[in-house]
């Protein structure tokens, strides 16, 4: 094992110091060309060229002609050419955008020249463009010949990117840095050593080649509140690691006073803080203005407090509260205290109401707008003032507000705050529902009295028409028995007046009961499953489907079920399967289809559909569910089933309809 180890060891020796001999300049081989020979005597060139191909580094190497003799992988890598065999080809095959200026490099070189460059663009003919560090030279025989040239490369493009990125980054920085009016500094507690940036000598009011001290660094700070305002923080952030971030006052090189923004962090080595650094910030425009809002609101306090029935808010232009009056405080029972400085007017604003105004106001702007810039804008456009809005209360209860919006602007008239005020609408809106709901009461009252009004009609209607002729024959009847001397006809005219009698009975038990359901409608409501009525059903009539091969189908599966009662449902399932068995017709196999679906609104349809002789609407439309209406001979036929289920139906604030075709069939529809 050593001693493999040993020979690959100096194989690779003999190898790297073989190619540094190989490659030397025209110079360096002639003073060491006996060790070359001797070299080249031991090693064959072959093998030379397999190992050169294993190196890490792009290399290529070429005949006299410009062929290929060997590529390193990183060659192939960076030039993409992993996937062919480029040996034996001509470099300008290869790479046919190679320009005029490049062969002509390699013409020089071949003659001996060697040229090199730390960055070119490569111009590829796809139309990208490869960075490249490189060199070019020639190599030579054993002769001590030119056999060809080596090529040398470096692939930089992404190191240029990283280094143009690098440089606009840095321009960026500089310019945040002139514009925002920030600078860096570093203090050395080993060496003390301080370094300022020359943003932040400027802020100091000194020149650009002023070396500050650790001894005056902090003399700047105006006496008093800011000077021990910094040096505490300073203190604290030696000792024990504490970053620090304030607004303080210093005094310039020119005796100016400026605000500041200070912050600063700490590293600790071993447990000690070997240096401080952080950044320094001139805020004193701002902080001014800062300072006048701060007078104006101080002024507008005492106006604004005693407004108790109006809530009054103010805010930043970062829409964090500034004011919290009394009002706002008996609106939304949250103390000042809990609000001022600490959230933004979205602590009780509801959501949805939010969203539905962004929505709008980006439809008008045709731009997109985030949560922030709602009341901003509303503020500025003036549209959406004096809505209706929904505030949260702290116990989460709601109120509606008359909410108004309003620009605060300094004496230059730049924006620098929002004034928010909301009347409670509580009380108008109790006012409002209890009209809207007493306008419902009386809708729904008349609605019911129409309804009924139309049911009274319709019963007296029905009471006048199916009564009269019974009650005149018997009036005749009557008459023509009292006057009749003739036994037998006598006895005619009492079985004419018994059958008479029955039918009058029938239709006063049917008017009855279409009472009684209009009377009892809404009682005992339960869950009907529809599967479970169509198998009792299925029971009740099974001799007559069994005798007329009678099929079924159906599709309860997106309602199963409703709410009804379930009397009138098996009324419904059976007066109308029974019509359908009733009314079939003798071409084909008789069928009737069941299917029940939901609308969008929520209700529930369910719908027969047979293949029965039909019905001719055109005729009998407006009689389909009279009392005694037939449209069939048949000699069960009595025209009341269908009067019957839609006195149920409609009772129950339900409908069914009727669709048609003569010796097509028929379709009920009833909706629930």
């Amino acid at each position: 094992m050593k001693t493999l180890l040993l020979l690959i060891v100096g194989i690779t020796i003999i190898s790297v110091y073989y190619f540094i001999k190989l490659f030397k300049s025209k110079t360096n081989q002639n003073q060491s060309q006996d060790s070359n020979n001797n070299l080249l005597n031991s090693i064959n060139n072959e093998f030379a060229f397999k190992l050169l191909g294993q190196m890490p580094t792009a290399i290529a190497v070429f005949d006299l002609n410009m062929k290929y003799l060997v590529a390193t992988q990183k060659w192939l890598n960076d030039y993409n050419l992993k996937d062919q065999d480029i040996i034996g080809k001509s470099h300008y095959e290869v790479f046919p955008e190679i320009s005029e200026e490049w062969k002509q490099i390699h013409k020089d070189c071949l003659k001996g020249m060697i040229h090199r460059q730390n960055e070119a663009p490569f111009y590829r003919s796809d139309g990208t463009i490869q960075w490249i560090s490189w060199e070019v030279k020639p190599w030579y025989d054993q002769h001590n010949e030119i056999g060809g040239i080596m090529i040398f490369t470096n692939e930089v493009t992404e190191q240029r990117r990283i280094s143009i990125e690098s440089n606009k980054l840095k321009e960026i920085l500089e310019k945040i840095s002139q514009t925002a009016r920030i600078g860096a500094w570093e203090v050395n507690l080993e060496t003390n050593f301080v370094y300022w940036s020359n943003m932040t000598k400027q802020i100091h009011g000194v020149a650009d080649n002023y070396q500050p001290k650790l001894a005056n660094a902090l003399a700047f700070y105006k006496e008093g509140v800011s000077k021990d305002t910094i040096v505490k923080a300073v203190d604290i952030a030696i000792e024990k690691g504490i970053p620090y971030d304030v607004e303080v006052e210093l005094i310039t090189a020119q005796n100016e006073i400026v605000w500041v923004r200070a912050v600063g962090d700490a590293e600790f080595v071993d447990g000690k803080c070997a240096r401080l650094f952080g950044v320094f910030q001139d805020i004193h425009q701002a902080k001014s203005q800062e300072i006048q809002i701060s007078q104006l609101l101080a002024e507008q306090n005492a106006i604004f407090s005693s407004a108790s029935e109006v809530a009054i808010i103010t805010m930043n232009q970062d829409m964090v509260i500034r004011h919290f009056n009394k009002g706002a405080e008996n609106l939304l029972g949250y103390c000042s205290d809990e609000i001022v400085n600490k959230t933004t007017p979205f602590t009780f604003i509801k959501n949805d109401k939010l969203s539905q105004v962004k929505n709008e106001l980006k439809q008008l702007l045709s731009a997109e707008l985030n949560d922030l810039d709602v009341l901003p804008t509303i503020a500025q456009i003036r549209v959406f003032n004096n809505q209706e809005w929904t505030f949260i209360r702290k116990d989460n209860s709601e109120v509606p507000v008359q909410l108004s919006i309003t620009q605060i602007q300094d004496f230059d008239n730049k924006a620098i705050g929002y004034l928010v005020t909301a009347i409670d609408l509580s009380q108008i809106k109790q006012m409002q529902e209890q009209l809207v709901e007493s306008n419902d009461n009386l809708n729904t009252l008349i609605k019911t009295l129409s309804k009924q009004n139309w049911q009274l009609s319709n019963f007296a209607h029905v009471v006048s028409h199916n009564l009269r002729s019974p009650v005149a024959n018997l009036v005749l009847l009557h008459s023509l028995l009292t006057q009749s001397e003739d036994e037998d006809e006598k006895q005619l005219l009492l079985e004419n007046l018994e059958i008479i009698v029955g039918h009058l009975s029938e239709t006063l038990n049917t008017l009855t009961d279409t009472i009684k359901i209009q009377e009892s409608a809404k009682d005992d409501l339960v869950l009907v499953t529809f599967e479970e009525v169509l198998q009792k059903t299925r029971e009740i009539l099974s001799g007559q489907i069994m005798e007329n091969d009678f099929k079924i189908t159906f599709d309860f599966k997106e309602a199963s079920s409703v709410h009804y009662k379930l009397d009138f449902m098996e009324s419904i399932f059976l007066n109308l399967i029974s019509n359908a068995l009733k009314y079939k017709s003798l071409q084909r196999t008789p069928s009737i289809h069941i299917e029940s679906f939901v609308m969008e609104n929520g209700n529930i349809i369910l719908k027969f559909q047979d293949n029965g002789l039909g019905i001719d609407l055109k005729k009998y439309g407006t009689k389909v569910f009279g009392l005694n209406k037939t449209f069939h001979k048949h000699p069960e036929a009595k025209g009341i089933g269908l009067f019957i289920i839609k006195n149920q139906i409609e009772s129950l604030g339900g409908n069914i309809s009727v669709e048609s075709e003569v010796n097509e069939g028929t379709t009920f529809t009833i909706t629930f």
